[in-house]
């Protein structure tokens, strides 16, 4: 392989496991919920359900002023009133298929 295409071949590979964050296998584990704060260090922790660690990100929802979503245990959850927020709901699973799921606001209100 020349040093054009070797390049061009490290560049993209780079570019995917950087944009795959989301996709379960390629997604972050965190030891406990402090690493999860850390690596959302522009949220605050709003909502825990579950305590499962370690645990692997296996998806994340982003919406603005409320967020909803349903847990595997099919109970559905809802945040109002965060007007001029970002929120988060992360979905983590332990290897034995535990859930645990954060929900997260932004620190910072948008104008």
């Amino acid at each position: 392989m020349t040093k054009p295409k070797l390049f061009l071949f490290a560049a993209i590979t780079v570019v995917l496991l950087y944009t795959c964050n989301d996709i379960p296998f390629f997604s972050k584990v965190y030891d406990n919920i402090q690493a999860l704060e850390h690596a959302y260090n522009d949220y605050l922790v709003i909502g825990k359900f579950g305590n499962n660690w370690p645990a692997k990100k296996v998806k994340e929802s982003k919406s603005n002023n409320e967020i909803s979503f349903v847990l595997s245990t099919g109970a559905p959850h809802s945040y109002h009133g965060y007007d001029g927020y970002e929120l988060i709901a992360v979905f983590l699973k332990t290897k034995n298929g535990k859930e645990t799921v954060v929900v997260l606001r932004s620190k910072v209100q948008r104008q």
